[in-house]
């Protein structure tokens, strides 16, 4: 895939990591707007909706320009997301469009199914329960530092703020993979400590 169209715009797809781009000017000739600032305006009013794989920014050559500059992409799911914040009148039939452009990809190029063995999820679910046991720690001992006024106050308030529906979110995947999983029926023992805390109602919010 070089090039798709919508309406008037004709897009470049950027390749990267092996997925199909485009670029914020782009998008936002397709979705009406006379500026590329429209769709950095809405990217800065909801970033924290967009992960890593939704948009970044990398180099590219653009016309009148000598030396490849930064420009932001945006994903097919990315490029979703913004329209969704968009109201103009287009936005509407681009994100059908950009979720019609997604299935074909998708069909197109079908992502290998990962299967983690028993070990990998036993490894994997003792690392979150030792996240899951210093977070725990840390919410204890952030109040004695905030008394102290430690230097370090900032970095637990961080911590016990910005991580727990990270670990929610591990933990809810790690309980659904490990159903199978029966402690009288897998020989590690270990799996007597893991399972009970894996499959208590998660903690999503902060302390």
């Amino acid at each position: 895939m070089n090039s798709i169209r919508f309406h008037d715009t004709q897009f470049t797809v950027i390749p990267h990591h092996g997925q199909p781009w485009l670029t914020a000017t782009q998008i936002a000739q397709a979705l009406g707007y006379a500026s590329e600032k429209s769709i950095s305006n809405l990217y800065r009013r909801n970033a924290d909706e967009f992960s890593p794989c939704m948009t970044g920014v990398t180099e590219l050559m653009t016309p009148g320009n000598p030396m490849p500059i930064p420009v932001r992409i945006f994903s097919l799911r990315g490029a979703h997301l913004i329209a969704m914040f968009s109201r103009t009148a287009l936005a509407k039939e681009f994100r059908r469009w950009v979720l019609d452009v997604l299935d074909r990809e998708t069909a197109a190029h079908p992502q290998p199914l990962t299967v983690l063995t028993d070990d990998e999820l036993h490894s994997l679910a003792w690392l979150w329960r030792a996240a899951d046991y210093m977070m725990g720690a840390a919410r204890r001992i952030y109040p004695l530092l905030e008394v102290a006024e430690h230097r370090e106050a900032g970095t637990y308030y961080s911590i016990i703020h910005e991580y727990p529906m990270t670990l929610a979110a591990a933990q809810r995947i790690l309980a659904d993979k490990t159903r199978h999983v029966q402690p009288t029926t897998h020989g590690n023992r270990d799996w007597n400590r893991l399972i009970p805390h894996l499959h208590r109602l998660p903690t999503a919010k902060s302390w």
